[in-house]
């Protein structure tokens, strides 16, 4: 009987495991993620019936995000001590800014949505390094389970096929991974309230996701719904 004993007190010491702050932040935004994996644009795209103007104002706004991007995660790089985090974010924002040659085409502008996407994704990282991860990482967090989910879904002979293969690339998934062990890590050493305000934060940039993929599909909604999903 000695063997069931230690079995049992194994399999409480698991279910005993605290959750982490991407386990609660996951588990609160369930209901929104599950809104943009079955918003129109993205079963559009799994389905190959994707307007080829609606992805190509996807590709010039996702551009233009991804070099705002770079902003907050700058602010990151300067904000933490860790050597191995301070070149994480350096390498993300490099990433971040190699479309157009390195240069951003004065030509285009954001859409609303996405503009007020980029700012209070800046703006939480310039008050503290908690609130500006919490912020920065639905971009990595939501993307990769939406690249999954298209992996899965898209049919045969899909016109986005390559570009589907090329967003699910494993380099992204190890760096979602990595933005986890870091905002779970600064999430431990802070006080319950913080965590709280953290978990706001995180919310809203999954909010304004949903808004990114909605303004991109129909551009006649160009503006801000923070009342929504």
């Amino acid at each position: 009987m000695r063997w069931l004993f230690v079995l049992t007190l194994s399999a409480l010491s698991v279910y005993a495991q605290p959750q982490t702050f991407m386990d609660r932040a996951k588990e609160q935004t369930k209901a929104n993620v599950e809104k943009i994996l079955s918003h129109p644009f993205l079963l559009d795209l799994a389905h190959g019936n994707l307007s080829g103007d609606i992805f190509n104002r996807f590709s010039v706004q996702d551009n233009i995000y991804s070099w705002r991007y770079a902003d907050p995660l700058m602010l990151l790089a300067i904000k933490t001590s860790n050597y191995g985090e301070k070149l994480f974010f350096m390498k993300g924002a490099q990433d971040s800014t190699q479309e157009w040659g390195g240069a951003l085409p004065a030509s285009i502008s954001q859409c609303p949505s996405c503009e007020a996407y980029s700012d209070f994704e800046l703006s939480a990282a310039g008050v503290s390094m908690h609130l500006g991860l919490a912020a920065i990482a639905p971009c990595y967090v939501v993307y990769a389970q939406v690249a999954e989910w298209l992996l899965k879904n898209s049919v045969a002979g899909n016109p986005y096929q390559k570009w589907i293969q090329e967003y699910a690339a494993p380099g992204f998934q190890n760096s979602t991974r990595r933005i986890e062990e870091i905002i779970n890590k600064y999430a431990r050493s802070i006080a319950q309230d913080e965590q709280e305000r953290m978990l706001v934060a995180y919310k809203k940039a999954v909010r304004y996701e949903w808004q990114f993929w909605n303004s991109i599909y129909d551009d006649t909604q160009w503006q801000p719904t923070h009342d929504q999903p």
